[in-house]
């Protein structure tokens, strides 16, 4: 048996981080996953025994950027973002999707992180006169920019699901 690939997931109880944790889990190859949320995730623990997964819990994600968040180094994940309306305005959703996503992905790279996938948004673009996919754009700017081995930026369409 080879040895689990460790991934870091931040953003596990969103919408496209549960797809996320569920596609690891139901993965034939060997993971140790390690995710950050805001909230429990009401998943329960794969059936794998391959996976191996540990949940930290944290009411204010900006403290993750303090940790080790790619102590083993290997992938990780940004499925990390809100609403406006969740957020409380459109600054305090940048805080988020932009700053935290960027400090997350710098302090990943420090730790030595080779492989960054981020989760961004269809036509983000940080010259658009929209907020929502200039911040985007700008934060996948970032993420290009801090020279990761792999980058790996997803652009999904309109997310349909439970949320």
């Amino acid at each position: 048996m080879s040895s689990p690939i460790p991934v870091t997931l931040v953003g596990a109880t969103g919408l496209t981080g549960k797809s996320t944790l569920l596609s690891l889990f139901s993965s034939s190859i060997p993971f140790s996953i390690t995710t950050f949320a805001r909230r429990s995730i009401p998943l329960t623990t794969p059936t794998n025994p391959q996976i191996k997964w540990e949940q930290k819990e944290r009411p204010d994600l900006f403290s993750v950027v303090n940790e080790k968040v790619g102590e083993k180094m290997g992938v990780f994940v940004s499925c990390l973002g809100t609403t406006i309306a969740q957020a409380g305005g459109m600054e305090k959703q940048k805080k988020i999707d932009l700053d935290l996503n960027r400090d997350l992905a710098k302090k990943a790279k420090e730790d030595g992180v080779s492989t960054y996938i981020l989760v961004s948004s269809t036509g983000s673009d940080s010259s658009s006169w929209f907020h929502y996919t200039k911040m985007k754009g700008q934060l996948e700017d970032a993420v290009k920019e801090i020279g990761f081995d792999h980058c790996i930026i997803l652009r999904p369409a309109l997310l349909l699901g439970d949320r």
